[in-house]
């Protein structure tokens, strides 16, 4: 195989292999049970993986609003950072 197995199967699954390498695939996938349980368990964490994307929602007001708090409280920031800082230096 010419690609590692990693990077073909993400073409695969992302839908952006060329043809040779879907010919590639369709290849390596044939040669072996073990190449079919592989590829099964990559697509289903692929599967899982993408679902966790689709539903997170970035919300970029609140996100604005957060740092907008940050910069009309500098000290409020500040004082967390220390803080932080401080605990980290106990421990």
């Amino acid at each position: 195989m010419k690609q590692t197995n990693d990077i073909l199967l993400e073409k695969i699954l992302s839908k952006t292999a060329t043809s040779v390498e879907k010919d590639e695939f369709h290849t390596w996938i044939n040669a072996s049970d073990g190449n079919k349980q592989q590829f099964e368990k990559t697509k289903i964490v692929w599967e899982k993986l993408n679902n966790i994307y689709i539903n997170t929602v970035f919300d970029k007001v609140a996100a604005k609003e957060k740092i907008l708090e940050k910069i009309k409280n500098p000290e409020k920031t500040i004082k967390l950072a220390l803080q932080s800082v401080l605990i980290k230096n106990l421990n």
